[in-house]
Formats: C-alpha cells, sequence, structure tokens
C-alpha cells in the first residue's frame, strides 16, 4: 500500500505540474512506469483523478515546491541536455540515460517520501482504493488478448471504463464526487 501511495503521488505531482523540465528521452515507457502499474494507467482513464484527494491549495504548493526542488536540479537539466547531445555514440548515449534515469529514481525516491509527508490518512486511503478500483476493473473486464480488430479494442476499452466508473463511483464520497465532476468540467 505504502508504494502505491508513493507512486500515485509522484504520478499526481507530475500531473499537477505543466512544466517541462528536463529533457526527455524517447517515448519510450521508463521502468518507473513499470513499477507504477497500475496506478499511473488510471490518469489515461480518468485524467482528472487527482482531484478526489481533495488537495489543499496549501498542499498543492508544497508539493509543486518539492517538485521543484527536485526536479529542477542543475544535475537533472546537465544530465538531460548530455543525453540530447547528437554527436554521442550509440554507448555514449545509453550511458547519458542511464546516468538520468538514475538521478530521476533518486529524486522520485525523495520525492515521494516529501509528498508522503504532505498527504493526509484520508488522501493515502483514497489513493489505495483507486488503485484497488482500477485493479477489480481489470479483474473484471479480462485481458484483450493479442491479434484483436480495432472494434474489438474499442468495446473492451468501453466495458474496461464503464467498469472502472462504477467502482470509482462506490468508493468516493459525495465531495470527491463532485471535486472529480468540477475538474472535469474545465
Amino acid at each position: 500500500m505504502h508504494r502505491t501511495i508513493i507512486l500515485f503521488s509522484v504520478a499526481l505531482v507530475l500531473a499537477l505540474t505543466a512544466t517541462r523540465t528536463v529533457a526527455q528521452p524517447p517515448k519510450k515507457p521508463s521502468g518507473i512506469l513499470y513499477i507504477m502499474k497500475p496506478t499511473p494507467a488510471v490518469y489515461a482513464v480518468e485524467p482528472k483523478i487527482e482531484a478526489v484527494l481533495l488537495l489543499t491549495a496549501t498542499q498543492r504548493s508544497q508539493i509543486q515546491q518539492a517538485h521543484a526542488e527536485l526536479f529542477n536540479t542543475a544535475e537533472l537539466k546537465q544530465l538531460g541536455l548530455k543525453y540530447e547531445d547528437k554527436t554521442l555514440s550509440d554507448k555514449e548515449r545509453k550511458s547519458a540515460l542511464a546516468a538520468l534515469a538514475l538521478a530521476r529514481s533518486k529524486a522520485s525516491a525523495k520525492f515521494a517520501k516529501r509528498v508522503d509527508e504532505i498527504l493526509t490518512a484520508n488522501q493515502k486511503a483514497t489513493i489505495n482504493n483507486v488503485a484497488n478500483a482500477y485493479r477489480d476493473a481489470q479483474k473484471q473486464v479480462g485481458p484483450l488478448g493479442p491479434g484483436k480488430s480495432k472494434e474489438e479494442q474499442k468495446t473492451h476499452t468501453a466495458l474496461f471504463r464503464a467498469a472502472f466508473a462504477q467502482r470509482l463511483q462506490s468508493i468516493l464520497t459525495g465531495e470527491q464526487k463532485a471535486a472529480l465532476a468540477k475538474a472535469n468540467a474545465k
């Protein structure tokens, strides 16, 4: 549960911050995305899910400040620039990416700890409940399987979204539902 909370928190802040702070590697899944399953995938189904945490203005500010302090560092910027250097050999580029990934991983761990200190017990429980609802919806709908048509994929996705939405409605309070609806209306 603690790991889910920490990882969800990392995803939360990344969603809260709209600025790009470090050069990004190619559009391949990072190791963090694999570790965070299924929590980051919740954002694909419900992009404004963090609204259910009912973060206070102070909490948002503290989370954004922690993110800025840990991810807007000279080290990460320099590693990002090095990775983007077009004159690097493949071996040097892989080495630069590994160094960048390691630095990000360390920053993410520190950030997760800080966010964990900022969130209340109820917010942490909500994160866990949302992650469980997502997993339950996955189990209910089942895997899609390989070789399915686009129409079968769309149907599967629609069934999953409906199952997840139903589970969300059963775990969220009225206040959380209203906050999510308001966030989605923006």
